[in-house]
């Protein structure tokens, strides 16, 4: 599949988005109740973690070009092209965001000014998403070119960040003093609800997005039928949510077995978005 370093990209880069969002509440909700400097210990490493992941989607995407080296043109065309949006936001996301860990970490300024140097990174984030999504929206392509793409971008980037977030966030849970534990498990519980809340989004945006297959009689290149690819979209989003649901819903913090159970059911939910995913690239079928 051709188009297997996008998939990486848009996948990685939309699960950092969500989760630096997620993460930032996060830290801003920890330190109220435990100080910056508890904040800081917890949660600066996952922000570290979730960095190196969009790295990884940046440098997934540059396999996507014919020359590499001649990435930078990409940003020739800021009034025009959705992709130079996309290509700038990007690098204003990971900069601004790489600014707040370091100021954070080694306490530059104030801490007002570091809280709005994250917001404005997430800003650039959620915008980075839209213009993503854009860069599909093509006339020629009608099964791209629908709200359905900024929708599906947009809670494909929440579902994961807040499963990525729930992660690294369980296994804090095994290790930290039990007043610290706990803090983290209401945590846990606002994310497991907000999971459930997206998985209703999907359970809503997957058939509509199949149904647009059947209405302009396109499939995916492999020749699944449709109803394959509901049950392989559903089944493991469906088993996934569920699992973390209960689990975040606990009252007494995760032990270390729970939280290997929490990071196979993150593993159910990656297969099926990153299926989804490969299903978007395969249904392009350009009008004639």
């Amino acid at each position: 599949m051709k188009e297997r370093p996008l998939v990486i990209f848009t996948l990685l880069t939309q699960m950092t988005v969500g989760a630096f969002t997620i993460l930032l509440a996060i830290f801003w909700q920890f330190s109220y109740f435990f100080g910056v400097n508890s904040g800081s210990r917890l949660i600066l490493p996952y922000f570290i973690f979730i960095g190196a992941l969009f790295m990884v989607g940046l440098a997934a995407s540059l396999f996507h070009l014919g020359s590499p080296l001649n990435a930078w043109r990409a940003l020739a065309n800021l009034r025009n092209s959705w992709l130079s949006r996309e290509v700038l936001f990007s690098l204003l996301f990971a900069a601004l965001a790489g600014f707040f860990v370091f100021f954070q970490w080694l306490e530059i300024s104030s801490s007002s000014f570091r809280n709005l140097v994250a917001l404005l990174a997430t800003c650039f984030g959620i915008t980075l998403i839209y213009c993503m999504a854009r860069v599909y929206m093509l006339r020629t392509v009608s099964q791209w070119n629908s709200g359905l793409t900024v929708a599906s971008f947009f809670t494909t980037a929440f579902i994961l960040g807040c499963l990525v977030d729930g992660v690294m966030l369980s296994f804090s849970a095994v290790f930290m003093p039990l007043e610290e534990s706990v803090a983290i498990m209401q945590l846990l519980h606002w994310i497991g609800g907000l999971c459930v809340l997206l998985l209703l989004v999907e359970f809503l945006l997957i058939p509509l997005g199949l149904a647009r297959l059947i209405d302009q009689n396109m499939g995916d290149s492999s020749g699944r039928p449709i109803s394959q690819i509901y049950l392989m979209r559903v089944v493991p989003l469906f088993l996934g949510i569920a699992t973390v649901g209960v689990l975040f819903f606990l009252a007494t913090p995760l032990n270390f077995f729970e939280a290997i159970v929490v990071l196979m059911a993150f593993g159910f939910v990656l297969f099926s978005e990153t299926f989804g995913r490969m299903i978007f690239y395969d249904s392009r079928q350009p009008l004639m």
